[in-house]
């Protein structure tokens, strides 16, 4: 559960990070959704990026909006 302070987005695109996860997954059946997390407030510049699975939750990216989306 995450604090009322986080607040957590969706990502659209992110193929190849789908891909990936579903590789490494042994779930059938993912409907990915790949989630950005402000560490700093609404819209922060301290992002966490994930894909949370029934079983794991992946880690895909921690950074800066410029580090993170090039």
């Amino acid at each position: 559960m995450l604090l009322c302070y986080f607040h957590p987005h969706s990502l659209s695109g992110f193929l190849k990070v789908k891909k990936q996860v579903k590789k490494q997954s042994k779930e059938s059946n993912l409907n990915l959704v790949i989630l950005e997390l402000h560490f700093d407030g609404y819209n922060g510049d301290c992002l966490l990026v994930y894909v949370p699975t029934n079983e794991k939750v992946f880690l895909t990216g921690i950074g800066t909006h410029s580090e993170l989306f090039k």
